[in-house]
């Protein structure tokens, strides 16, 4: 199993962007586990994007706590958030 801590830079506005595309996320994996490491003080919310190519319900920023734990197997988070240059950032720790 590999894992990988990733911070989302919420300074640039995203509606429904691919963090694999935006070189956040490592590309061609299919993850296990999401676990927030820290939700950070800004508004965001994100969809994981399954192997079928389907999306799963949003899930807001103010719904997330540190060390939540989300077990579902997926190859990309779908994100969106408002440009938010003062806010602290969202850290994940992902793991496949």
């Amino acid at each position: 199993m590999k894992i990988k801590k990733v911070t989302v830079n919420l300074a640039s506005a995203r509606t429904d962007g691919s963090l694999v595309s935006e070189g956040t996320l490592p590309q061609g994996c299919v993850f296990k586990y999401l676990t927030v490491w820290k939700v950070g003080s800004g508004t965001f919310s994100f969809k994981f994007k399954h192997e079928d190519g389907s999306l799963s319900e949003a899930f807001n920023s103010s719904e997330l706590a540190v060390a939540d734990v989300f077990d579902v197997w997926f190859t990309d988070l779908i994100f969106t958030n408002t440009a938010q240059s003062g806010a602290e950032n969202p850290i994940f720790i992902l793991s496949w």
